[in-house]
């Protein structure tokens, strides 16, 4: 067993008062030091370094494929000073997203005539082959899922999905539990009356994030890139974040996106399993707490 870090938040006034690493250590304690972590800022990555716990676990190497300008969502963001701004950026987003928009419905259905031999089921439960499928391309994962696992996360989402948001305690805590738009789909990829592939999508707001791949990456890597693609612009998302090299490998070469940028994901594990070589591991992006939020 292992505790994956989640959250780990200390008020920016207690900064340099050692707080932060006395949480890390009550954690590592009540833990017996088997931990895991990924996805952190800088400045808590030199915590983990000075503490001595850790060594490295993998570095993911992912894309980040764009579809549409969102420059409305991004700028805010990037400089805080600009959002009574934000109209005039939403404006610029709708000029240039008119022909962006013709573009993607013309791809939409060459992508549709590509997949004409495929059929989809969404799943809200795990059936047998199904289960098979992921049993038979999961022998390498850091952590191998069962159908239970699968159950638990779209039973247990993290964030509920809100469309009235403004009336929610949204600001009430540091970490959101409520968005707008937020769903998690379990989706069975068949050909031939056979499941080809078992994708996990997570869609939040205007992004999507491809959790958990499981197919013959020799046989069909693209038919699974074209489902990601095409549930993509049927749901009008704006950005894909995707860690399974082979389907990167494909976004990258599409021309449906406007632009692609190069994403890192860092993972890290505590010493204890006398384990440093890791090149025999595979991780999806949802691994650890990826798939939360």
């Amino acid at each position: 067993k292992i505790g994956w870090l989640s959250t780990w938040w200390v008020h920016p006034k207690t900064q340099g008062s050692g707080v932060g690493r006395e949480i890390l250590n009550t954690m590592y304690t009540a833990n017996k030091g088997k931990i895991g972590i990924s996805q952190f800022t800088p400045s808590a990555k030199r915590v983990y370094d000075k503490s001595g716990y850790f060594t490295s676990l993998k570095e993911n190497i992912g894309i980040k494929a764009v579809l549409k300008s969102n420059m409305n969502y991004l700028i805010p963001i990037k400089y805080p000073q600009l959002k009574p701004f934000k109209f005039i950026f939403k404006s610029i987003d709708f000029l240039i997203n008119i022909p962006i928009s013709i573009k993607l419905s013309v791809q939409k259905k060459i992508l549709f005539s590509e997949l004409k031999a495929i059929k989809i089921e969404y799943l809200n439960r795990i059936d047998d082959e199904t289960k098979s499928i992921i049993q038979k391309f999961n022998t390498n994962d850091i952590s191998k899922k069962t159908p239970a696992f699968f159950e638990w996360l779209k039973a247990y989402q993290w964030v509920q999905e809100a469309p009235l948001l403004d009336f929610t305690e949204k600001n009430k805590y540091e970490f959101s539990t409520f968005d707008k738009n937020f769903n998690i789909y379990f989706i069975k990829v068949i050909e031939k009356n056979n499941c080809i592939g078992f994708l996990v999508l997570q869609k939040r707001q205007k992004t999507m994030k491809v959790l958990f791949t499981y197919y013959d990456k020799n046989k069909a890597a693209e038919k699974m890139a074209n489902v990601i693609k095409i549930h993509a612009i049927a749901q009008k998302i704006n950005e894909v974040i995707c860690y399974d090299l082979e389907i990167c490998t494909l976004l990258k070469k599409s021309n449906i996106f406007i632009y692609k940028r190069k994403k890192v994901k860092q993972s890290i594990i505590s010493k204890v399993y006398e384990k440093t070589n890791f090149e025999d591991v595979e991780m999806n992006y949802g691994d650890g707490d990826c798939s939360f939020a």
